[in-house]
């Protein structure tokens, strides 16, 4: 097992099939509702503390699963931020992937709607290229994620709203947001400004 810390927040894990061996775990049958796996999760992640210092338990984590080589696997665990209409009951999420981890997505906060659109508007002028989907928080707010093609100079956009942990953020959006927008929200959503 090896442990790569991707930040004060984000620890990344990798098992190797003798390591799901001994835990009893595979990537078919992983389930954080199994007591199982829940306990096998914490044997990992006591490990990860002894070894690193990261400690999951001081929050709410959400962990990622893929698929590794020669039947191991990797896990991305992410403590989340507290706040954005994050239920405290919802210690973990579990998503197991048959690929790589995620594609490049930039994922932006914005406390209305006037932000969001403003936002939109000046990617369309600048000629923005790529996905993007728009979301509308349940707790208030709205989210876009912008998959983009090639280099995103996003820093400019911290003046309209707020960079979310793009680990963290998919499982936020899946779990407290409405799509608004499935496709193309940055062309969409410009011409509303």
């Amino acid at each position: 097992m090896d442990f790569i810390q991707l930040g004060a927040d984000r620890l990344k894990i990798m098992l190797s099939s003798a390591d799901m061996d001994e835990y009893s775990i595979n990537c078919d049958t992983m389930d954080y509702g199994d007591t199982g796996t829940r306990r096998a999760f914490w044997s990992i992640l006591d490990e990860a503390k002894r070894e690193t210092g990261f400690n999951a338990a001081s929050g709410r984590a959400y962990i990622q699963v893929y698929r590794g080589r020669e039947g191991g696997c990797e896990l991305f665990v992410t403590m989340l931020a507290d706040g954005l209409g994050a239920a405290p009951s919802d210690v973990f999420s579990l998503c197991c992937e048959e690929s790589v981890p995620p594609e490049s997505v930039e994922i932006f906060y914005f406390e209305n709607v006037e932000n969001m659109l403003s936002t939109c508007a000046v990617l369309e002028r600048t000629g923005y290229v790529g996905r993007s989907r728009g979301y509308a928080v349940h707790s208030g707010g709205y989210c876009i994620a912008f998959y983009p093609e090639g280099d995103f100079f996003a820093d400019f956009l911290c003046e309209y709203g707020r960079r979310l942990d793009s680990f963290a953020a998919e499982s936020f959006l899946s779990e407290h947001c409405s799509v608004i927008c499935d496709e193309n929200a940055v062309e969409t959503l410009a011409v509303l400004c």
